[in-house]
């Protein structure tokens, strides 16, 4: 009796491991990225040693995990981000997928960093850490390293720090289609309550911005979202506008920006550039308007043309030139400043 006793534990104790591996492979098999080693130690309730004693059993008698190139059960990551998983059965092709996919997703993260003060940077940063959870040798460096080997250069990003609230009810009042209440600082009016449908949030250049109109068939107007002062939801559904009554990307076609006047007329722009190499190269090189148009002049210099729909955002491009540029169309002399909305 004594020895059969001595004996029980002994047969629990390799029932309990054998459940243990089998929970292993079926969270391997089911789990593409794997299983975080911290958790697993902790959801098994065993120590890193046994945990050791587990892969080894898998990786050198599990046949199901095998292949040509032996056991497909591999260790990725470093530290805390250390993973076990299964070796993708396209071997190195997969492996050379995961660079180009996490330096995709961390050029788009970074761009838009300005709203990592908001709760749109949350599920971003959700996914930039499962792609480091899941990439290991040698794409570890890409996780380790991404802030260096991928860089973005901001433009001037607008901070929305104190708009935390603003911009989640914003997002509820888009989603739902309802109409909103704000408070807003406009250049040209001052301070002011509205009452608006919201339409579009729009990301231009490190800023967001609000597409809106008052009532069914009434203008659509753009407000800067870090001028809203205060916005409240009002419980009021409207009717969202068909796609040729209403497209960001129709709305915005004819501008230079992200702001437009209250016509349909496209305004012809004509500008000569100076005789300077550089300065050719650089406007040459870009695409600052769809309808842009560039000739070489006899004497050396450059003739662009474009048309627009508004020129609030051309004329600040244009100042930034000084005596390198003359304005041909529209006639008149270049504004000192122009309100926006």
């Amino acid at each position: 009796m004594t020895a059969q006793k001595n004996r029980q534990p002994r047969r629990d104790g390799t029932l309990h491991s054998a459940l243990n591996v089998a929970r292993i492979v079926y969270r391997l098999t089911t789990t593409p990225h794997g299983w975080s080693l911290q958790r697993l130690c902790e959801e098994l309730e065993i120590s890193e040693r046994t945990e050791r004693k587990y892969r080894k059993a898998l990786i050198d008698d599990f046949e199901p995990f095998m292949d040509e190139l032996g056991s497909r059960l591999e260790v990725s990551g470093e530290g805390e981000h250390r993973v076990l998983r299964l070796r993708s059965a396209e071997g190195s092709e997969a492996e050379e997928e995961l660079p180009a996919r996490f330096a995709a997703l961390h050029f788009a993260s970074t761009m838009v960093a300005f709203l990592r003060q908001t709760e749109l940077a949350r599920p971003m940063e959700e996914v930039t850490q499962e792609l480091k959870r899941r990439a290991g040798h040698p794409t570890h460096h890409f996780a380790a390293n991404a802030r260096r080997l991928f860089y973005t250069v901001p433009d001037a990003p607008k901070s929305y720090e104190l708009k935390r609230e603003i911009i989640s009810e914003l997002m509820r009042a888009l989603i739902r289609c309802e109409a909103i209440r704000i408070t807003y600082d406009a250049s040209n009016s001052g301070h002011g309550e509205r009452r608006v449908e919201p339409l579009s949030l729009v990301s231009w250049r490190s800023g967001l911005y609000l597409l809106a109109r008052e009532e069914a068939g009434a203008p659509v107007k753009t407000y800067a979202v870090d001028r809203i002062e205060a916005l409240a939801r009002l419980g009021e559904p409207f009717e969202y506008p068909r796609p040729q009554d209403f497209d960001p990307k129709a709305f915005t076609e004819g501008c230079f920006g992200i702001f437009r006047e209250q016509h349909d007329d496209q305004l012809p722009v004509e500008l000569i550039f100076a005789d300077l190499r550089w300065l050719k190269v650089y406007l040459k090189e870009r695409m600052w308007h769809p309808s842009q148009r560039f000739e070489d002049l006899a004497d050396g210099r450059l003739r662009m043309t474009f048309r627009v729909g508004s020129m609030m955002e051309v004329w600040p491009w244009i100042r930034q030139f000084g005596t390198d540029v003359e304005v041909i169309k529209p006639r008149g002399p270049v504004p000192e400043s122009f309100s926006a909305q």
